[in-house]
């Protein structure tokens, strides 16, 4: 069986109706079956219809023999830089839009969902949710508002996130940055992608995280980032540095 874990889905027919937080909205635009979506957190243009439209995307797994996928929200639409209270909203309808595709075709689709992280305890409240209506996973950043993973604050959901046995897909956090250059956008995602999902692994790993959260599951988006080819560095200069032994 072949599997994809990671592919985004947009529910553009629930962003569009976004109640109370219409000024908070993603802007969308269907130009000719094309789909572009703007947010705080970036752009994505040029979609195929396969990136809102289940019955879309179905076909192009099938011409990709791929046989289940994991469908979770775009990071550009993970709201950490908003209120929490609308990013708790926005993750809410996009977390039940995401499982009523799945509920549709469950042969074909399991369901990652978002939470407003900046908010734990919201956060908590929503992953419960989450579990409830039968989501597998949730998708984070590698970092909140400047705040890395291995925060303290963070560790009350890391704990929820074991008992509910929900597996957290990390997705690098973009910066949402909007430029002219061509080239910053393209080297943002082959260079700052993998960098920052390495960054936010290896400080786990030396803060002994791993060994705290037994049965906490993560998924590293893009390959681990550039994990398999720097623990070899990473474990050289863990040996150096008694100061990072401690946990």
């Amino acid at each position: 069986m072949n599997i994809d874990l990671h592919s985004h889905f947009f529910p553009i027919e629930a962003l569009q109706n976004p109640g109370k937080y219409q000024d908070k909205a993603p802007k969308i635009v269907l130009d000719k079956g094309r789909l572009t979506v703007t947010s705080g957190g970036g752009m994505r243009g040029n979609l195929a219809p396969s990136a809102h439209d289940a019955a879309a995307r179905i076909q192009a797994l099938d011409e990709m023999k791929i046989d289940l996928q994991a469908i979770s929200p775009s990071p550009i639409l993970l709201f950490y830089w908003d209120e929490p209270a609308a990013a708790a909203y926005f993750s809410r309808i996009q977390n039940e839009a995401i499982q009523a595709v799945v509920k549709e075709h469950p042969d074909r689709f399991v369901g990652f969902g978002s939470v407003p992280l900046q908010s734990v305890q919201e956060a908590i409240s929503i992953a419960q949710e989450a579990k409830t209506l039968g989501l597998k996973g949730l998708e984070i950043g590698t970092s909140v508002s400047d705040k890395p993973l291995d925060d303290p604050v963070f560790e009350s959901f890391y704990e929820t996130a074991e008992a509910l046995d929900l597996l957290l897909f990390v997705h690098p956090t973009e910066d949402g940055i909007e430029t002219d250059d061509p080239l910053t956008g393209m080297l943002g995602n082959v260079l700052q992608f993998p960098y920052r999902t390495t960054q936010m692994v290896e400080r786990m790993i030396l803060k002994g995280m791993f060994d705290k959260y037994k049965n906490l599951r993560l998924c590293l988006s893009h390959g681990g980032g550039l994990l398999a080819f720097n623990i070899w560095r990473l474990d050289h200069a863990y040996k150096l540095r008694p100061e990072f032994r401690k946990n």
